[in-house]
């Protein structure tokens, strides 16, 4: 029946409502339960690093995308970090940007093109042009 495992050894239904019952019923009796360990400021530190607002980080595109979705992080902090793979050569940048709440690291690459090609720079997969990354750019 609904009471016990089901044929592959999971847990039947009844015992699992039974178990979210009791566990909804533990923290409503005592919500301290459920607060502590929200309330604890290392805990939400720990989950959640942002970093300071400053005008370098901000990429005043607005709060949508193309697609009329709000995109994470267009109007508020967007922290770039390089990293330099070869030494005055090619770097990467890596910025977070993500739609509604799913949230990826995205990379650029930049390499110094040689003066027979011209010089300048190629940019591959460019991120957010803040002037953070524009600085780190020059």
């Amino acid at each position: 029946g609904d009471d016990a495992a089901g044929d592959d050894g999971g847990v039947g239904r009844r015992s699992f409502l039974s178990g979210a019952l009791t566990t909804a019923m533990t923290l409503a009796a005592n919500p301290s339960l459920a607060v502590a360990a929200a309330s604890d400021p290392a805990t939400v530190a720990a989950a959640a690093s942002y970093p300071t607002f400053t005008s370098d980080l901000s990429w005043p595109l607005g709060k949508v995308a193309f697609s009329l979705l709000p995109l994470a992080g267009t109007s508020s902090r967007r922290a770039t970090v390089q990293e330099t793979i070869i030494p005055h050569r090619i770097w990467t940048h890596d910025q977070i940007q993500g739609v509604v709440n799913v949230n990826v690291p995205v990379r650029q690459t930049v390499i110094k093109l040689s003066e027979e090609a011209g010089g300048g720079l190629w940019v591959h997969n460019p991120v957010a042009p803040t002037p953070q990354l524009m600085r780190m750019m020059r």
